[in-house]
């Protein structure tokens, strides 16, 4: 566990280093990754200047910053909240519209409208709701999204399939065609993507309503909207795979698919238990319910034998996973590859279609 710990670490102070806030790594060390949080060691700045509170009714008061974090910090450290320190500097930032708080400028004035908003935003962190739905958006590679409670928050390592992807392309001429994703949720994985390969078109779909709203908002944020297509559906209804089919075929389909087993859905943190689309994570009673499916029907989305399906699962799965392709020809697949995870574990599955 410490070599893990040294690594996110180091990885965090090269993508933060004026203040190793863990903006993007905030419940991502985990058993399984949505299990246990290991919290990153501080490394951000102290600041002493005080603000200047301007209140109606009286004088002008000095208010330490540095004051302001530790009480809210010690507050939620003795309500057990994970990641305090962080969660206090993210929400601060937040409240001047900034991301980090070193961004903030120290003669600042500290309005009673901003003393109440960091109130509002450290008390709903107490009842455990995760930093990004109360600030309301979430950094995914260069793309800072909207999160919207339930849809689940993207994780690191769904940020590393997206560049694996990226990066293998399988039109070696031009990096162009159709793409499917399979459980869009806020849309990171589609529109980063489509920021990095111009040329190429998106459908996606997800069976959760609001998820699909967001991803389209998402898209109108990186003008992105006249290159993707969301589908409001369900894969284990014939009549969504039915209209997937329609507009396919794909060169390549994607999809972070839930695969939590039920006994791991039983070992959720807080946040996520509470918070997050249970939907989005249960997979079934050995996480492979959602996973078989899209093996299944794979052979009648994607395009031909130079087409390729990405799958981010569960840290046994791809074994498993294996042997379900060996065991049903039928789903005309060749699995490629596992790829290790940033924690080096096998979490991401190449496979490719043999017709």
């Amino acid at each position: 566990m410490s070599c893990l710990f040294n690594l996110l670490r180091n990885y965090v102070y090269r993508r933060s280093a004026a203040d190793g806030l863990c903006r993007k790594y905030m419940y991502t060390a985990t058993c399984g990754r949505y299990c246990t949080s290991l919290s990153i060691e501080k490394g951000y700045r102290s600041f002493s200047t005080s603000f200047h509170v301007h209140n109606r009714t009286s004088h002008s008061k000095v208010i330490s910053f540095s004051r302001l974090i530790q009480t809210w910090t010690e507050r939620l450290s003795r309500a057990d909240v994970p990641e305090a320190e962080c969660s206090v500097n993210l929400i601060v930032a937040h409240a001047f519209g900034k991301k980090m708080v070193h961004e903030v400028d120290m003669k600042t004035v500290l309005s009673e409208q901003i003393l109440r908003s960091i109130d509002e935003m450290c008390s709903e962190r107490l009842k455990r709701v995760p930093v990004q739905y109360i600030i309301g958006e979430w950094d995914f590679h260069d793309m800072t999204l909207e999160m919207r409670q339930p849809v689940l928050i993207p994780r690191p390592e769904t940020e590393e399939l997206a560049s694996i992807i990226v990066d293998e392309w399988p039109l070696e001429r031009e990096q162009e065609g159709t793409f499917l994703e399979i459980g869009c949720g806020t849309g990171a994985l589609s529109l980063y993507i489509l920021s990095k390969l111009p040329n190429v078109q998106c459908i996606a779909v997800d069976k959760s309503e609001t998820a699909c709203t967001l991803t389209l908002t998402n898209a109108s944020r990186f003008n992105l909207q006249d290159r993707i297509q969301v589908i409001h559906g369900d894969i284990f209804k014939d009549q969504t795979i039915s209209e997937l089919s329609c507009n396919g075929p794909y060169n390549v389909l994607v999809s972070n698919p839930p695969y939590l087993t039920s006994d791991e859905m039983d070992t959720l943190e807080k946040e996520v238990a509470g918070y997050e689309d249970h939907g989005a994570l249960h997979g079934g009673t050995d996480g492979l319910d959602i996973i078989c499916r899209i093996l299944a029907e794979s052979c009648n989305l994607i395009k031909d034998k130079q087409s390729v399906l990405w799958l981010e699962v569960g840290l046994e799965q791809p074994e498993k996973i294996k042997k379900i392709v060996e065991l049903h020809p039928e789903f005309m697949l060749s699995y490629i590859k596992t790829i290790q995870d940033f924690t080096q574990r096998g979490r991401f599955c190449k496979l490719q279609l043999k017709k």
